[in-house]
């Protein structure tokens, strides 16, 4: 009797520990099944998630590409605003510059005049007076002479000889050697071209130096001859008789003169 009492307490023990184990393999399974629904939830977020995080992704590309496009037009803005400040400052120095320009020619204007002033107060050396008293005149005749050789000779004369005369001798004798000069371009035939115009550029230069920008034509600041010379022209300008030839050089003459002078018109 007490064999099989402890063969049913087995009995009862074996299967109790068989109902633990199953208890335990239950629990077990439910965990592992709770862990694979808690990972397919984690998954189930993080596909979600995914989406969220390409459409910020997205959002900040774009707002990136904004910001870039921003800042470039900003820079473009403010390249603009460079190039109108730099042409602002060319402005400004074109400006500048024509003022400069401007002064320069006053400065020129003042020295010419003063260069002039200062060539009528040169005084003529005594020895030289001499000279051109004695040798200008008979330049001069030669001019009045019928043989071409004489004219030519004596235009080549006076123009050696006004080259190295300062502006008062010049001016002293400056009737006579317009005179001579007239004479001889009337004289002159048409197809003498290169002594014709040898004549036309010593008559224009004479007269140029003898007269100098600033130079008065009248009035007791005039020089003493300057007068006389005029009347030269005004003659020979309005004169019935006065070749083609000679004419267009009388009134460039004429014209020159005035300018100088500041008259602004013809000599008459």
């Amino acid at each position: 009797g007490g064999d099989a009492a402890d063969a049913d307490a087995a009995d009862a023990e074996a299967k109790g520990d068989a109902e633990m184990k199953d208890a335990d393999d239950d629990k077990a399974d439910k965990d592992d099944k709770a862990d694979d629904k808690a990972d397919d939830k984690s998954d189930d977020k993080a596909d979600k998630a995914s989406p969220k995080a390409t459409r910020a992704s997205r959002r900040g590309a774009a707002t990136s590409s904004k910001k870039s496009a921003k800042t470039e037009e900003e820079e473009g803005d403010d390249k603009e605003t460079e190039s109108e400040s730099k042409k602002g400052d060319g402005d400004g120095d074109a400006e500048k510059k024509d003022a400069s320009g401007e002064k320069e020619k006053d400065d020129a204007a003042a020295a010419t005049a003063a260069a002039a002033a200062a060539a009528l107060e040169v005084p003529v050396p005594p020895a030289l007076r001499c000279l051109v008293a004695e040798l200008l005149p008979r330049l001069t005749h030669c001019c009045f002479k019928k043989s071409w050789q004489s004219v030519v000779g004596g235009v080549a004369g006076v123009d050696a000889l006004t080259r190295v005369l300062p502006a008062a001798a010049l001016q002293s004798h400056l009737p006579r050697i317009l005179q001579a000069l007239l004479r001889a371009l009337r004289s002159l035939p048409p197809h003498a071209v290169v002594e014709v115009r040898l004549a036309t550029e010593v008559f224009h230069r004479v007269l140029e130096r003898a007269t100098p920008e600033g130079t008065p034509l009248r009035g007791p600041d005039a020089p003493p001859r300057l007068e006389a010379a005029a009347g030269v022209l005004a003659e020979e300008l309005f004169s019935t008789s006065s070749s083609p030839t000679v004419r267009p050089v009388v009134e460039n003459a004429v014209a020159g003169l005035a300018r100088r002078s500041g008259l602004g018109g013809g000599e008459g």
